[in-house]
This record gives structure tokens, C-alpha cells and sequence, in this order.
């Protein structure tokens, strides 16, 4: 009966880690091309940027933490490749995935995942 009941005890632990857990991290990817609503990075010369909001399908219960990783890159073979990615605007809702290039740099498409977690 005492391993009974220490099994019991030892689950519903595991259960409030596992939902803490699940609370405090997600992820996703992003992609971004022509086909995208407002891209403009294969385009012309000098600063552009393109941004994508990301909403989280339930929010945090503090401000997390973001993590961008670009997995994609298709640049344009007579340019150079300069880009910038980064998280603006980050709420417990969600975040702003900022891209930017400069001079002549024409990328034609780029994406990669994030992650968002709280300690």
C-alpha cells in the first residue's frame, strides 16, 4: 500500500512538471518569400526589412525568452548575402520576427525556427 501510494504521489508530480514544462516552451518555423505578403528583400537596393508576427496558441505567463535560427537561405547569385534576423515586440501573446538586408543584397527566400521559453 506505501509504494501504492508513493507511485500515486510520484505521477501527479510528474504531471504538474511535464504541464509546467509544456507551458514554458514552444516553437515554430518561419518562411518567408515573393509569395509573401509584403516581402520586398528580393528587390531593388539599400534597407529593407520584412516582418511576420508569431501568436502563441495560449500566452505565457511571463514574458519569454526568443530564440530565431535561419535554416533557409536563397540569395540571388550576383549579389552579396547580408541579412539580420531578430525578435521585436515580444509579449506573453507573441512576437514580431524581424528581417532585414541592406545594399545589394536580394534574398529570395529564407525561413528557420524559433523557440520561446520562460525559466
Amino acid at each position: 500500500m506505501k509504494s501504492f501510494a508513493a507511485l500515486f504521489v510520484l505521477l501527479i508530480a510528474l504531471g504538474f512538471v511535464s504541464q509546467a514544462v509544456a507551458q514554458g516552451f514552444v516553437h515554430g518555423k518561419f518562411d518567408a518569400n515573393s509569395s509573401s505578403s509584403g516581402y520586398i528583400l528580393h528587390k531593388n537596393q539599400g534597407d529593407r526589412v520584412y516582418t511576420a508576427y508569431v501568436k502563441f496558441e495560449k500566452p505565457f505567463e511571463q514574458v519569454p525568452e526568443i530564440l530565431i535560427m535561419v535554416n533557409k537561405l536563397e540569395a540571388h547569385k550576383d549579389s552579396n548575402v547580408r541579412y539580420a534576423v531578430s525578435a521585436e515586440g515580444i509579449s506573453r501573446d507573441g512576437f514580431t520576427i524581424r528581417i532585414k538586408t541592406w545594399n545589394d543584397t536580394r534574398l529570395l527566400n529564407i525561413g528557420g525556427n524559433w523557440m520561446a521559453f520562460t525559466e
